[in-house]
């Protein structure tokens, strides 16, 4: 049977070698590598392990809401595939796990949302979980506290709608940035706020 999803359900976990059988390899090492592109498809599979084994490469990737930060091969050798996916019609496919040696979870399809190409480190991208995505955070809260900004003055509510806006840019640029809180040093990056900092 070709690569393909059909069968495989969103939020299910799943382990290589039954993905392997599923889609007529031979063995799961054909897909033991973290970006998996199968000839002759238009798909782009990434197998992501937040918390990798001692002996590998430790690339800073995680998801974070309904955003996937993750860091491209050291040797930049899929960096061009997947900036251009969308304008060659390949879809990028994700299956993300918090531990190595665990099940993977099937996440779906991802959009490139944001990337930075390197040539001495490893390239750093941003994609959107289009499961997870049927609004983004910002225009959702804007709608849940409208009946608060309309107590305010105008050019109050105004400051505050553009604000809620750009904090999702500006958070990811933090954590692009300094890759933990700026000011306490703190790691766990679902943790981090942008919405408190003022000029």
């Amino acid at each position: 049977m070709p690569v393909n999803f059909k069968s495989l359900k969103f939020g299910e976990t799943y382990e290589r070698p039954f993905l392997a059988k599923l889609w007529g390899y031979q063995s799961f090492h054909a897909i033991s590598k973290g970006v998996v592109t199968p000839s002759n498809t238009n798909y782009i599979i990434f197998f992501v392990t937040k918390d990798k084994q001692e002996a590998l490469t430790q690339y800073n990737d995680y998801i974070d809401g309904n955003i996937l930060f993750w860091e491209g091969e050291e040797k930049h050798s899929t960096d061009k595939r997947v900036v251009e996916a969308r304008k060659n019609g390949d879809e990028i496919h994700l299956f993300y796990r918090e531990i190595h040696h665990t099940p993977f979870v099937y996440f779906g399809k991802i959009s490139l949302t944001d990337y930075q190409l390197r040539e001495n480190a490893p390239s750093e991208f941003v994609f959107r979980i289009e499961a997870l995505s049927s609004e983004t955070d910002a225009f959702k809260e804007v709608r849940e506290h409208a009946a608060e900004y309309k107590t305010l003055a105008q050019t109050e509510q105004e400051q505050i709608v553009v604000s809620r806006l750009g904090q999702g840019n500006f958070r990811r640029n933090v954590i692009r940035l300094w890759g933990s809180c700026s000011v306490t040093g703190l790691q766990n990056v679902s943790l981090l706020r942008a919405s408190h900092i003022k000029p």
